[in-house]
């Protein structure tokens, strides 16, 4: 009697052949009955030069944090990932062997910068709808902070300025969708997040949704109220108020000649 092979079988042709190319290593590397593995071919840097700390989570990764740039730098290398990228799997073929498979570390970076991207392009533009969602609201894409990644340990100067220019236009773009929102309905800024005051800070600028507050005091010269502890002021008229004369000439409202000679700091040379 001919013998019956089901499908799902071990025993197979295409069960069969699988497990002869795994036993030969076309799939994954096996030397003298152990798993060998891949070296690193290379690094994949994620640098950053986002205003804002951001977090996320990865399958191969685990949590992954990229802290908020310096105030004195303009980018940041929050870390590497090394190509090819191992990950564990299970033994399905019961061979007693810790079996791994191999993730392109672009791919991971990738999806760390900006998931909905399919490519390996990070400049992109999306236009599937399956891939495409909101793009202010779009929390996962890190690129629009300025998140990128490189081959490169060190950022070229191209790369910063590109990734500076993606997150510049994204402030711009955040300011002007909630300057629409609020004109609509000024009710809406209760729900505004610190993706716009963060833009509107970056740029200098206020809106009646977001206001500075900078404490006071009342100048000793006119009884104005003017910023804690500013050297100088100006009146409605346009005159300079002066109350320290030394940094109202540094800022260079006013020239050592118009300091009184009982204001002057300075020894006059002989």
């Amino acid at each position: 009697m001919a013998q019956v092979i089901v499908e799902g079988s071990a025993q197979t042709a295409k069960a069969m052949d699988m497990a002869r190319r795994l036993h030969k290593g076309e799939n994954r590397p096996i030397n003298d009955g152990a798993w060998i593995a891949r070296p690193t071919e290379y690094n994949v840097y994620i640098h950053s030069v986002s205003h804002r700390p951001l977090k996320t989570e990865h399958a191969l990764l685990g949590p992954v944090e990229i802290p908020a740039i310096p105030p004195d730098e303009r980018c940041i290398t929050v870390r590497f990932i090394p190509h090819p990228v191992a990950q564990k799997v299970e033994d399905v073929f019961n061979t007693g062997r810790d079996p791994y498979d191999y993730h392109d570390g672009r791919r991971v970076a990738q999806d760390i910068v900006n998931p909905k991207n399919p490519t390996l392009v990070q400049d992109f533009k999306v236009t599937d709808p399956y891939f495409l969602t909101g793009d202010l609201d779009d929390t996962c894409n890190f690129q629009k902070y300025g998140v990128f990644w490189s081959l490169n340990q060190k950022p070229t100067e191209e790369e910063i300025e590109r990734a500076e220019k993606i997150r510049d236009n994204f402030y711009r773009r955040t300011i002007q969708e909630h300057d629409k929102l609020y004109a609509a309905k000024p009710a809406n800024a209760a729900s505004f997040g610190p993706d716009v005051r963060m833009a509107l800070d970056y740029f200098g600028e206020q809106r009646e949704y977001h206001k500075k507050f900078v404490p006071v005091q009342m100048c000793d010269n006119c009884g104005s109220q003017i910023p804690l502890n500013a050297g100088f002021h100006f009146l409605p008229n346009g005159v300079a108020c002066i109350r320290d004369w030394k940094r109202a000439v540094e800022s260079g409202v006013k020239t050592r000649d118009d300091v009184p000679e009982e204001k002057r700091w300075w020894k006059a040379k002989v």
